[in-house]
């Protein structure tokens, strides 16, 4: 192994290393009710390090028992990579697997037939930062090849207990399995975790009453701006409360975040401006463009996602994503951020965590006025 190898390796390791040993704790300290949220995230670097790991000739393999992929999980981190359209699908049969769920749990008609029945529970903490809903924790565990198509009635899926600690098992025995793994180097990792203290607070809702104004190509993209919504809040507004140090996790959390909730909006945007027969509001169209904060695209590097996606530094193509040269250690990313966007890792950390603030402020704006409106919040 050359020198310049010898680098990227080291580099590659001490970034997995911090990534996993900081995962294990940060999942201990997430409370129950929000726990889903973290499932995708999870999933990523269960695959990625253990798909690591054997590039670099170690004899580890993915282990599973339950009845989800841990694959799979790893593919919500990317919302719902899908053209618009199928975005569209996906939301609608999400909304008919929930209500028709919860329909099937009322036995008076009439109740049905007003909508006096809930299919849609928020998480907020006290300053009414929407940080979950249950709609995206029902589309984690949807078959993507069958979530996205327009069919014209859908089987709900009920999440059993048992199913949900199983998956957490696989997810948290393999990551358990990678630290081991990488415990007898020298490498020490710094971070520090404290537990959310807050009071979550939750509420039910309808979405038939919700949006009963809309158009239903409205309504559906709103329950997709939704789920935006809750992954930023949840990483803003809790995870980042509980990471009071961290080691890069948190990092590429947010940016995996940013890098794919743009992605979907400027795709969304497109989608308006460009159709003249897809029955979107203005108001819809008005808050994508407002979200659409980064014009510039001077924060989306595909390079950079990549390494984030990822645990190598160097692409399939052989292409070296990081400056030699220019490793260092101590950095959280040993110095990728330099290189990719000519800043320091606490200059793109603040300007990312900026975006995304605006972006949930513009959103959650948007939701907590049709909550309000309902009559019912908290």
């Amino acid at each position: 192994m050359t020198e310049i190898n010898s680098k990227i390796v080291k580099a590659q390791n001490l970034i997995l290393k911090r990534n996993v040993f900081e995962i294990l704790e940060l999942l201990q300290c997430v409370d129950s009710t929000l726990v889903l949220q973290m499932i995708p995230y999870a999933s990523l670097i269960c695959c990625e390090s253990i798909t690591y790991l054997k590039s670099m000739g170690m004899p580890i393999a993915l282990e599973e028992t339950g009845k989800y992929s841990i694959h799979k999980m790893r593919q919500k981190t990317k919302f719902f990579d899908e053209s618009v359209d199928k975005i569209i699908n996906i939301s609608r049969n999400i909304d008919e697997i929930q209500d028709a769920y919860f329909s099937s749990l009322i036995k008076l008609r009439f109740i049905k037939e007003k909508n006096i029945y809930n299919n849609l529970g928020i998480t907020f903490d006290s300053q009414k930062h929407i940080l979950s809903n249950t709609y995206y924790s029902c589309y984690i565990f949807q078959d993507d090849n069958k979530i996205r198509k327009k069919i014209s009635s859908v089987n709900y899926l009920t999440l059993e207990k048992d199913d949900l600690q199983q998956i957490g098992y696989d997810i948290s025995s393999n990551i358990s399995i990678v630290a081991n793994l990488l415990r007898n180097d020298d490498n020490q990792i710094v971070f520090e975790m404290m537990k959310y203290t807050e009071k979550l607070k939750y509420s039910d809702y309808n979405t038939n009453r919700l949006f009963h104004s809309k158009e239903l190509t409205d309504k559906y993209l709103s329950l997709f701006l939704l789920d935006i919504l809750s992954n930023v809040g949840f990483v803003m507004f809790y995870l980042k409360k509980i990471v009071i140090i961290d080691a890069g996790l948190l990092m590429r959390i947010e940016y995996i975040l940013y890098y794919y909730t743009l992605s979907r909006v400027k795709s969304i945007k497109e989608y308006c401006n460009n159709s003249i027969d897809n029955n979107v509001s203005s108001e819809i169209t008005n808050l994508v463009q407002c979200c659409d904060s980064d014009s510039t695209n001077d924060l989306l590097n595909s390079d950079f996602r990549s390494c984030m996606m990822h645990f190598g530094l160097v692409n399939p193509k052989n292409k070296i994503l990081i400056d030699i040269n220019e490793i260092d250690y101590s950095k959280k990313l040993c110095g990728l951020v330099e290189m990719h966007f000519k800043m320091t890792e606490n200059e793109f950390q603040n300007l990312l965590e900026k975006r995304l603030n605006l972006i949930f402020d513009i959103l959650n704006d948007f939701f907590n006025s049709y909550f309000y409106k309902q009559g019912k919040y908290f």
